[in-house]
Order: C-alpha cells, then structure tokens, then sequence
C-alpha cells in the first residue's frame, strides 16, 4: 500500500510539474510577444516624432527595457571597449520557434534572444568580405536599415538601429558577455566583432 501511495504521489508531482513548464513556456512566449508588439510601438512613435520634429520637440521617449547598471567607471568600461575590439572567438546562434534565438558566446552560458535582437544580430553578422581584416566586415547604416526590414516587415531608421544597438548591448552584458562586441562607427556602420576563422594554410591573425 506505501509503495502504491508513493508512486501515486510521484506521479502527480510529474503531472504538476509538466502543468508548470507548459504554463512557462506560454508565459515566456507571451512576454516575447509582448516585447516585440512594444518594439514596433516604438518605431512607430519615433517615425512619428521625427516627421513632426517642432511638435515632438519635447516629447521624451523611455527605451522599452530598462536601463543596465554601466560599469563601475571610465576604466573599466575601456577596458571592456579594448577586449572587444580583438573580437569574439566562438559565437553560436540556435534559432527557436517564432524568430528567437539562444546565443553563446566564446564559452559563456547561452542566454535568448526576442526574435528582433536575433534578426539584428544575425544582420550585423553578416560577411562576405575578402578584405583580409581579422573581423568581419562593417555594414553601413543603410544595409542594416534595409536588412532589417526584409526580416522584420517595419522600417527601422537610424535611430531605431541605435536603439537596437543598446538593446543587443544590455543582453549581452546581463549575460555576462562583453557588450562592446557590438561595434558602431558613424561613417562605416555597425557589425557583430567575431573573428573569421583563418584561411586554410594561413597562420592566424
């Protein structure tokens, strides 16, 4: 009767914990639903502001996530501008339903993605190049722009990439990961910094 009475009660616990899980993921699908109807919200709000610049002028617009905590001063923070300037050495992107993504980074702890920031991601990993630099290649501003609408549907201005740019940021550093991986240039465009693999005979760079 025991052992009955015990494999009944381990039986509703499974039943209760596979309950639990199929509420967390409709949860978490939700709550990236939710992100991305809030980042499409902003687009639109930002277009609108820019083509009525005197109206908007003092219109303040809050970022959809909130603020990461910087680092702890100016040296620190270039120090981290400094190593990510030689790059990532390993980065794995791991498509999930519904345009997410599960990255990692070097032999970080992998970390999700909302479908947008994996669509930018992705775009700023884009190559190609044969110019034989140790990084991938810039993307200017506009082949970002025009990427990312292809992907997402929406146009996405200059300042919507900046946007993006501090949101791929802050996901990166809350999972542990060098934020200034993502470089910006005002003349040369944005790119991810990972490192082509070495030419084949090639002695690493």
């Amino acid at each position: 009767m025991a052992d009955q009475s015990g494999n009944e009660n381990e039986g509703n616990l499974r039943a209760a914990l596979r309950r639990l899980k199929v509420e967390l993921v409709k949860l978490r699908d939700a709550l990236a639903q939710s992100e991305e109807r809030a980042d499409a919200l902003l687009q639109d709000l930002l277009a609108l502001e820019h083509s009525i610049p005197h109206a908007c002028s003092k219109l303040t617009v809050v970022p959809v996530i909130p603020a990461k905590p910087r680092p702890a001063s100016s040296e620190s923070e270039a120090i981290l501008e400094i190593a990510g300037e030689e790059g990532a050495e390993k980065l794995e992107v791991r498509p999930l339903a519904r345009g997410a993504a599960m990255v990692r980074v070097n032999s970080g702890k992998e970390f999700r993605l909302s479908p947008t920031l994996a669509a930018f991601l992705e775009t700023l990993l884009l190559d190609g190049a044969t110019d034989g630099g140790k990084l991938i290649r810039w993307k200017p501003h506009a082949e970002v722009s025009r990427v990312m609408q292809a992907r997402m549907g929406r146009p996405f201005s200059r300042h919507a990439l900046h946007e993006l740019v501090w949101r791929l940021r802050a996901a990166l550093a809350a999972a542990g990961v060098n934020p200034f991986f993502v470089h910006t240039h005002q003349q040369l465009g944005l790119r991810f910094a990972q490192r082509r693999a070495p030419v084949k005979g090639q002695e690493p760079l």
